[in-house]
């Protein structure tokens, strides 16, 4: 697994945190048979996105550590042919507002874009809808661009949820907010093919 843990255009090894522990997680789906473990579940997590000073180049930072990490992830599942049965995505409990601070970074704000990765999903799918991005318009719930996400977070970790083998019934056991989600055309997000 570790070959597939480098930087593609220089070739050397991946030090961030996110990459080691998704290297470890590679590891340890390889030896899911030595281990007898039929089903797999792995939290991975990479911290510094609370950012109310000098976001642009932490950001930058981040998200170039968390492309590389999950690209060789990826690419590790599918050398063990394992692609169409892992899904890796990503979830947080705030974004971002718009509208910058005096220190270069911006305050808490609602959800935020969300990844998922895996060769099971439906190719090349953008779900949800971005906002209409008018500070103090009708999607701004505070002047300053934090805008209403249009997907709920159970809308999609619940077709992920179902996609690993729980049952439409249990859904509102797992995620006590189902019911308000279910219904009237909204329900799990077609994420898988």
């Amino acid at each position: 697994m570790d070959k597939f843990f480098v930087n593609p255009t220089t070739g050397a090894a991946l030090t961030s945190d996110v990459s080691k522990q998704l290297q470890r997680a590679a590891r340890m789906i390889e030896a899911r048979n030595t281990l007898g473990h039929a089903k797999q579940t792995f939290f991975v997590s990479q911290g510094g996105y609370d950012t109310h000073t000098l976001e642009l180049s932490a950001h930058n930072a981040l998200y170039g550590d968390l492309a590389m990490a999950l690209a060789a992830f990826y690419n590790a599942m599918k050398a063990l042919s394992l692609q169409d049965n892992v899904t890796a995505f990503t979830m947080s409990d705030f974004g971002r507002v718009y509208k910058g601070n005096a220190s270069g970074g911006t305050d808490h704000a609602w959800g935020s874009n969300h990844l998922v990765l895996g060769g099971a999903l439906a190719d090349g799918k953008v779900h949800g809808r971005y906002p209409d991005v008018t500070f103090g318009g009708n999607e701004d719930s505070s002047n300053d661009g934090r805008w209403i996400p249009s997907i709920a977070t159970e809308e999609y970790i619940g077709a992920i949820a179902r996609w690993y083998g729980v049952s439409a019934a249990d859904l509102p056991y797992i995620f006590p907010n189902w019911s308000a989600w279910n219904g009237g055309g909204r329900g799990p997000v077609p994420l898988f093919s």
